[in-house]
């Protein structure tokens, strides 16, 4: 388990990003996509890790496989949760 305060590095595809222009359709099934990314953003990720008790700390957008920003790499802090 991952204490308070610890990091988490996580490479994950930027397909949805409305930025990243493809030659097909984007599709649902990762395995019919570019280099079987699947259909999510790097602010996709950043709202589900937020939802989930961490921090972005930092996201670089990476060129894959000749596809500008196709992936994102996200550094993630986890943070205490609040009392309420």
């Amino acid at each position: 388990m991952l204490k308070n305060g610890g990091y988490v590095l996580i490479h994950h595809s930027n397909l949805a990003n409305d930025a990243v222009k493809i030659q097909s359709e984007k599709s649902e099934r990762w395995n019919e996509n570019p280099h079987a990314r699947s259909l999510i953003s790097a602010e996709d990720v950043k709202y589900i890790s937020e939802k989930h008790g961490f921090a972005v700390v930092e996201q670089c957008l990476v060129d894959w496989g000749g596809i500008l920003n196709l992936d994102c790499i996200t550094l993630l802090k986890k943070q205490p949760k609040s009392k309420r």
